[in-house]
């Protein structure tokens, strides 16, 4: 449980760095620019959800910087930001899984007794929701528009 923990303290350290220096916001820019489509944009939030996921390990992490990155973006394309909290839900909750590094790894490692390349292959929900967000981004099914004001 003490490695948990600690990894969940390191990460928290690690995303308040990210967040305070603008880190995150300066990598992500040049990939905003080239964000033209729907599909584009559902697979960068995807991707940068993945890159936070990896680097820091933390689900919350994941999630919040991502989210917090790509709002404005997803409002200048008329895009609800529903699709965006569905995104980051994708990579940053279930998609989590895949990073054998990731806090709820460690504890399931830690609970369960069984190593991640034991049960990563028999868990293709990991898999299949980010799949399946990034097709729905290609072909805009399900994708919602949603014209907002300047005030939001």
């Amino acid at each position: 449980m003490l490695r948990t923990i600690g990894l969940l303290i390191i990460a928290t350290a690690l995303g308040g760095i990210l967040e305070e220096t603008g880190s995150f916001e300066v990598l992500t820019r040049s990939m905003m620019k080239k964000v033209q489509s729907t599909g584009v944009l559902i697979s960068s939030t995807i991707a940068s959800t993945f890159i936070i996921a990896f680097a820091s390990g933390a689900q919350f992490l994941a999630i919040i910087l991502p989210a917090r990155t790509f709002v404005e973006k997803y409002k200048s394309m008329n895009i609800d930001t529903k699709n965006l909290s569905r995104c980051v839900e994708a990579a940053g909750t279930v998609g989590i899984n895949l990073v054998p590094w990731s806090v709820p790894v460690v504890f399931v490692v830690g609970t369960l007794g069984v190593s991640f390349a034991e049960f990563v292959p028999y868990a293709f929900f990991i898999f299949l929701v980010p799949l399946m967000n990034i097709l729905f981004g290609y072909t805009r099914w399900t994708i919602t528009k949603k014209q907002y004001s300047s005030k939001e």
